[in-house]
């Protein structure tokens, strides 16, 4: 990601903790019943096929750990001056940008899980923020914070238009 001249960022959002948690318990009890079965078939004595099925079980969980890490590490929500930014890494070598200027936003909604809304230490949930040009709407799940964030995008987005108000009118003077 390059900034644009002038720009300048303000605020950086990256996923919550939360859910990158709940996912990698997730993983962990869906790998308990192949230890289970693992440790069953480990008393047939064939030491050969037991060594190979826990390094392939190994090799996925690590797999599937790494992607979930790749994926809450890595994603972030950034607001410059100009413009909000998504940057979503879908794998270690595969990373899409997606932004929308300010002056575009139409409309930002939030929406947060079920119960975790009333619990004030979980403050996650999904902000998409719209846009009035042909551009795809921006989503960003279990982001921290979505009400601070919006409020963020809002007060910089009627900046940026105040400024694009008044760029505007001091050139027709001119």
């Amino acid at each position: 990601m390059r900034l644009q001249q002038d720009e300048v960022i303000i605020s950086e959002s990256r996923r919550h903790l939360t859910p990158y948690i709940l996912r990698l318990i997730g993983v962990l009890v869906l790998t308990i019943p192949i230890i289970i079965f693992l440790v069953i078939l480990a008393q047939s004595g064939n030491e050969d096929l037991i060594f190979y099925l826990i390094s392939l079980t190994s090799f996925i969980v690590g797999a599937i750990v790494a992607v979930i890490s790749i994926d809450y590490l890595l994603d972030k929500l950034i607001l410059t001056n100009k413009r909000i930014i998504l940057i979503d890494w879908r794998s270690l070598l595969n990373r899409v940008e997606h932004e929308i200027g300010l002056d575009e936003i139409q409309k930002i909604t939030i929406s947060r899980p079920g119960i975790f809304e009333h619990i004030p230490f979980l403050n996650f949930g999904e902000i998409e923020i719209e846009s009035s040009a042909s551009k795809p709407s921006i989503s960003f799940p279990n982001c921290k914070s979505p009400e601070d964030m919006q409020e963020c995008v809002l007060r910089e987005s009627h900046k940026r238009e105040r400024e694009i108000l008044n760029h505007g009118s001091t050139g027709a003077k001119a």
